[in-house]
């Protein structure tokens, strides 16, 4: 029974493979095209029977994938023309550090505003002249597979995704999750240019729900106007009492700042040693300059300048070899409590310290 089960079982595993190997087509073609390679020479010989089995496998994999992609929502009109200048706002949703001093925010429930702010006279007729300008499309000025739909009161679906330079956020406090962004925004598709041989951007952020990205509208290289109102609710308190820490530690660092290479972005000057320690504990790279990324790039180490599970894996590990050290030393340790819950608690505080 043996015998006659395991040669089923290898065509069944091998055609799921084929059909991960199409799945995977849409995403990396040439990682798909070598995993179905390497499962014709796994395969042996091949006859017209088992090559029209991968083939079918392959196609199959091809089109689940190509059914479950996501697909664009209709945009309203009034965000569907890249390069119009339009008041809008949303609500934070999150906010991470980019390196040179940009930070990215997110933002949902995005909508148009109705009421025209309060500015200098200098600044106000130029957004006026930006807001009357026409747009450049008479339909939607999206690529294809977007649908725009009429109506003002729409809001964008999904999340926007934000990008400001150091110089938008020099004047302000840096927006938190729960606030309500306003400003004059312009929107465009989400994604960037198709780079070869790497991650799609535009697949990346589509797989997240972004499918508008905005950029604010500026004059003389500053904004025309950006502005944020306080958020309510626990979480709102939470992203304060986070901002408030991450002050702390980077007025900390500047204290303590007495490296030559030290990068000043947004006022803040702090080494690239200081400037990882705040990437590690808070995920923001703002204080990195670019050479720094570039390196950590070219080594495949870009990851490790973020908080991850891998490293408080790694962290967590130290508890359990401490655990069996204490086996070593008292062997009815185990008696008291299972090993599990011995190295769950023994990993808690390596991995708070890290």
């Amino acid at each position: 029974m043996r015998a006659c089960f395991l040669p089923g079982l290898m065509t069944w595993q091998i055609a799921l493979l084929a059909m991960m190997s199409g799945a995977s087509y849409c995403r990396g073609p040439y990682f798909a095209v070598a995993l179905l390679a390497m499962l014709c020479i796994v395969w042996g010989r091949l006859s017209i029977r088992r090559f029209s089995l991968l083939g079918l496998c392959f196609l199959a994999g091809v089109g689940l994938m190509l059914c479950s992609l996501p697909k664009p929502p209709p945009i309203p009109m009034w965000a569907a023309m890249p390069g119009k200048t339009v008041l809008a706002e949303g609500e934070v949703k999150s906010v991470s550090g980019l390196y040179g001093g940009r930070v990215r925010v997110l933002l949902t429930n995005l909508r148009q505003c109705s009421d025209m702010p309060i500015l200098p006279e200098s600044i106000r007729q130029k957004l006026e002249s930006q807001l009357r300008r026409e747009a450049v499309y008479n339909g939607s000025g999206f690529p294809k597979g977007y649908a725009a739909v009429g109506g003002e009161a729409h809001n964008v679906p999904g999340v926007v995704s934000l990008t400001l330079e150091a110089r938008d956020v020099s004047g302000m406090e840096r927006p938190l999750p729960g606030q309500t962004l306003r400003g004059a925004m312009r929107f465009f598709p989400s994604g960037g240019s198709l780079n070869y041989h790497v991650q799609d951007s535009r697949r990346y952020w589509h797989d997240r729900e972004v499918w508008v990205s905005a950029r604010m509208a500026r004059s003389g290289g500053s904004p025309l106007w950006l502005t944020s109102k306080d958020g309510k609710g626990l979480c709102f308190h939470l992203a304060q009492w986070r901002e408030h820490w991450r002050k702390q530690l980077i007025a900390a660092l500047q204290t303590a700042n007495g490296d030559a290479d030290a990068a000043e972005q947004k006022g803040i000057s702090l080494s690239q040693s200081g400037a990882m320690i705040l990437a590690l504990l808070y995920g923001d790279r703002s204080a990195l300059s670019a050479q720094t990324v570039d390196r950590f790039a070219s080594a495949g180490l870009v990851h490790s300048l973020a908080l991850s599970g891998q490293h408080l894996a790694l962290a967590g590990l130290a508890g359990g070899l401490c655990i069996w050290l204490c086996s070593l030393l008292w062997r009815n340790v185990f008696l008291r409590a299972p090993r599990r819950v011995l190295i769950a608690c023994a990993a808690v505080p390596f991995a708070l310290c890290y």
